[in-house]
């Protein structure tokens, strides 16, 4: 996501103006705007080379009263810009297309380089971290609204399946009460949340971390808000180049943390899978050949 055209515009206003060190940190954070906001000021001064003082400056220079302001700003720019609605994100589509609509290979390569990106700003130690949490986990309750409903079904079938702990977060009106109350510290809590975020996912792990439950959420930002308060946090791309929204990385990050923990617990995996296709069996789930 690039730099909010707010704060871009403050920039290129006072470009001019700045001196080399200060247009060197204004580069920085053009091109690296979520990087910046996550930033304290040392580890920016050491990313372009300079001092702690001249990323002070450099906030000066852009009408700010020091860096502390600067990155409040424009971490909620960051998150207003990117929590547009649907139609927003339509609209946007339909302004900048240029020609015939995008084959279908098109979004199918867009995809490809989600998958891309996700793999590049993915953390392994945080992964594993979700891993051991599922691990742990006595029971496992898995939580995803509107748009993160469909992800949060698939993986809450895929860990019942192999663990036989999960299920599936309520989305019924006036549930979210309950739904904090059957949480407990040997519990955890699995939450899907992607702009716009949806205001019970965000209740429900700011809830639950404060009963002290273990809490992952696979988001698309460590500045969303159901970020801020989970133990775990697992950062997927769901933006392409152009304004539409993918969640196959999002899916192929929960299809990759189902497959690890099925594997790093292959004994009870398979007495569990053992089971289930007895029952199946048994109640004819399924559909066979005559």
């Amino acid at each position: 996501m690039g730099l909010p055209e707010s704060l871009l515009e403050r920039v290129q206003a006072a470009y001019p103006h700045m001196t080399n060190s200060e247009k060197l940190i204004a580069e920085h954070l053009t091109k690296f705007p979520e990087d910046f906001a996550l930033s304290s000021a040392r580890k920016i001064a050491d990313a372009v080379g300079l001092s702690e003082a001249s990323v002070t400056r450099f906030a000066y220079a852009l009408g700010f009263a020091g860096f502390a302001e600067l990155r409040e700003h424009l971490q909620k720019e960051l998150l207003r810009s990117r929590n547009q609605g649907f139609k927003d994100l339509l609209e946007q589509g339909y302004r900048d297309r240029t020609g015939a609509v995008p084959h279908p290979y098109d979004f199918l390569r867009a995809d490809m380089q989600l998958l891309e990106r996700t793999v590049a700003k993915l953390s392994v130690d945080a992964f594993e971290q979700a891993v051991e949490a599922v691990l742990r986990a006595k029971s496992i309750t898995v939580a995803g609204h509107r748009r993160a409903r469909g992800l949060a079904v698939i993986l809450a079938i895929t860990l019942n399946n192999i663990l036989a702990n999960t299920r599936l977060a309520s989305v019924y009106a006036g549930e979210l009460a309950d739904e904090i109350q059957r949480l407990g510290p040997d519990e955890l809590l699995i939450a899907f949340g992607f702009a716009r975020y949806v205001r019970e996912t965000v209740l429900l792990v700011a809830h639950a971390a404060r009963k002290g439950v273990p809490t992952v959420v696979i988001t698309d930002s460590p500045l969303s808000p159901v970020a801020r308060a989970a133990r775990i946090v697992l950062t997927v791309e769901t933006h392409h180049e152009t304004p539409q929204l993918s969640y196959v990385a999002a899916l192929s990050v929960a299809n990759a943390l189902a497959s690890t923990v099925a594997l790093r617990a292959w004994e009870t995996t398979e007495q569990k899978a053992a089971v289930s296709e007895a029952l199946f069996e048994e109640t004819d789930t399924f559909w066979t050949p005559a």
